[in-house]
């Protein structure tokens, strides 16, 4: 709609009726003359697309990229129940739970077992960052990882305080029966994670 149509509206009588539309207006006017929109950028961004989302219906609610980003992390570093305690708190500010996990598929974020990803963190240059540990009890099975031609699910040995990946690898059945025969199938799943802060 025309800027101008809404100029007609916000009178100091209307501005004293909506407190959160003063402050609003206030802190905007503060970061523009402090020139701080580097500083508050996802703040600024959280906030656009918050208010955003209340005009539209819920099939409507669109999100920018650092807020899926945001999303995924606040998903990965705070679980399940903190993330729809946000979710539904501050409703439209992040995707529902399948949208999420669409989210995370597209990501090219592909977990292995026992793999961790230093050269990604040489990459992120950061400092500082968020790190994060999830234990959660499984059924205990063993599968197939077709992307490293290994079984996964068994207890990984250790090296150096490090998981040894792609350890479990049979190309007969009597080698993965040996395998199995030998080796504990694990009850937990153990996740760790770091985010960088930029």
């Amino acid at each position: 709609e025309n800027n101008e149509n809404y100029s007609n509206y916000i009178t100091d009588e209307f501005l004293d009726n909506h407190p959160l539309l003063k402050s609003l207006i206030k802190w905007y006017r503060m970061n523009d003359l402090n020139d701080v929109k580097q500083t508050n950028r996802f703040l600024v961004s959280f906030m656009g697309n918050l208010i955003n989302d209340f005009t539209q219906s819920p099939n409507n609610f669109r999100h920018t990229e650092s807020i899926k980003d945001f999303a995924i992390c606040l998903y990965v570093l705070g679980g399940k129940q903190v993330y729809e305690f946000i979710r539904l708190n501050l409703y439209g500010s992040i995707s529902n739970l399948t949208t999420l996990g669409e989210l995370i598929k597209k990501s090219d974020t592909a977990f292995s077992e026992a793999e961790f990803y230093f050269g990604y963190l040489r990459q992120c240059h950061s400092q500082f960052g968020f790190c994060s540990e999830n234990t959660t009890g499984i059924i205990r099975k063993v599968e197939y990882d077709s992307k490293t031609n290994s079984f996964v699910g068994f207890a990984t040995s250790i090296d150096h305080s490090v998981p040894l990946p792609k350890l479990y690898q049979a190309n007969t059945f009597n080698d993965l029966k040996t395998i199995y025969d030998t080796n504990e199938i694990v009850p937990l799943l153990n996740v760790h994670m770091f985010q960088s802060i930029e």
